[in-house]
């Protein structure tokens, strides 16, 4: 059964993820560009929504929906959160279960 812990299995050793307000998450991926840190999500994207989980009888199956932002000296950490966080919100209202990255807002 896919647990939400496994993301750290699915992630580099340098990478870190927390839990980051009530339902979203944050992950760092130290020296990755847009484009690889975009690949990464979609790839935890499918592992999630390919995975069922068994409860009571009942097959649940759970989505995801990824917002990716790069960080870079000519901004602040919190541009780049924000940044994310929009990307995030952008996939929710297309049809959630996405990845958008931050050169689309």
């Amino acid at each position: 059964m896919w647990r939400f812990c496994s993301i750290k299995k699915a992630i580099r050793k340098q990478d870190s993820i927390g839990r980051w307000g009530g339902e979203e998450f944050l992950i760092i991926l130290p020296e990755t560009n847009l484009k690889g840190g975009t690949k990464i999500a979609e790839k935890l994207r499918k592992a999630i929504e390919n995975n069922k989980i068994v409860y009571n009888y009942y097959d649940l199956y759970v989505t995801i929906t990824f917002g990716v932002s790069v960080y870079d000296k000519a901004k602040d950490i919190n541009e780049c959160i924000k940044e994310a966080d929009k990307s995030l919100y952008l996939g929710k209202i297309r049809n959630k279960n996405c990845v958008v990255s931050s050169d689309e807002i």
